[in-house]
C-alpha cells in the first residue's frame, strides 16, 4: 500500500522530510504511534524550521505520549 510505496522512496532519499511526514501522518491513523512519532521527529531534524513539520510532531506527542515534549 501507500506506507509501503513511501518507505521504497525513502530507501532513494532518505533525507526527504515531506515523504516523511506523510509516513508519520499514515502511522498516525493506523495506530502505528512509534513509527509515526519517528518519522515526525525525522522530519524536524531534516527541517526543523518548517512550522508545519514542528506542528505535527506535537500533535502526536499529544495524542499518543502526553507526558512527552518536543525537543
Amino acid at each position: 500500500g501507500a506506507i509501503d510505496l513511501l518507505e521504497g522512496c525513502l530507501e532513494f532519499d532518505p533525507h526527504n522530510a515531506q515523504t516523511h511526514t506523510f509516513l508519520g501522518q499514515l502511522y498516525t491513523v493506523g495506530s502505528g504511534r512509534d513509527k509515526a512519532i519517528a518519522h515526525f521527529e525525522k522530519a524536524v531534524e531534516l527541517c526543523g524550521s518548517n512550522p508545519t513539520y514542528r506542528k505535527n510532531l506535537e500533535n502526536a506527542l499529544a495524542r499518543f505520549y502526553p507526558e512527552k515534549k518536543i525537543r
